[in-house]
């Protein structure tokens, strides 16, 4: 081992990626240069994947974009989600009126973390998750439950605008997701009483709970906003 070490030491050839680190051969990298290269591709392939799953308004939010500058009006909310997204966070909670840029700030802390831990995510619509039972066959489970269950990193937009029905899914979804540590992010229009008396205390207490793990974050509407003739 020591001699291997010596030869390499004495090789006259260098890292390509110009870290000056030795290597056997020329045009390669060393060994903490590929692990770098390697780590860089999965966040892309990741990133790529994830943005790809966003309904294609939200694929471009970043958290440190002039976009999501713009469309979210709670200035202090980004810095607080961009904090959450390099912890150990497994849920961001966003509470607030339409209009406020909800989803928008969930899409660009999806890429995040997507970035952040090589994770592929999945978006869904409360409201679809909803009705992803009613056609499957019996016994079966949804095919988009399934999918949603099995994503290392997920988006329910919309909480509460869904239909209520015994045959829902969205309850079982957060429950399990939370049960099984999945990083989840929720928006909702929704307080507190207002998510218990609609799903159950259970899927609340999941949802509100102020844990170390946990982002819930209100968003609130500027006072005052600049109105800009002719802009959507």
């Amino acid at each position: 081992m020591n001699g291997e070490r010596r030869d390499l030491e004495a090789s006259p050839h260098r890292c390509k990626s110009g870290c000056g680190q030795p290597t056997p051969w020329a045009e390669m990298r060393c060994e903490a240069c590929t692990l770098r290269t390697q780590c860089a591709r999965r966040q892309a392939r990741s990133v790529a994947k994830t943005s790809r799953a966003l309904p294609a308004r939200y694929r471009e939010m970043r958290l440190d974009g002039p976009e999501l500058a713009r469309r979210v009006m709670d200035p202090e909310a980004i810095a607080l989600v961009r904090r959450a997204c390099t912890s150990d966070t497994d849920r961001v909670v966003l509470v607030g009126p339409s209009g406020v840029g909800k989803t928008s700030l969930a899409a660009a802390a999806a890429i995040e973390l997507s970035y952040q831990r090589s994770h592929v995510g999945a978006y869904v619509r409360a409201g679809s998750l909803a009705l992803a039972r009613a056609h499957s066959a019996l016994g079966a489970e949804a095919l988009l439950v399934q999918q949603v269950l099995a994503a290392d990193l997920l988006v329910v937009d919309d909480l509460g605008l869904d239909p209520q029905g015994h045959h829902s899914a969205v309850a079982d979804v957060l429950y399990q997701r939370y049960d099984e540590c999945k990083t989840t992010i929720v928006t909702t229009s929704l307080t507190d009483a207002e998510t218990s008396g609609r799903y159950g205390t259970g899927v609340a207490r999941r949802l509100f709970e102020a844990v170390d793990s946990a982002l819930v974050l209100q968003l609130k509407p500027q006072t005052t906003r600049p109105r800009v003739f002719g802009a959507p």
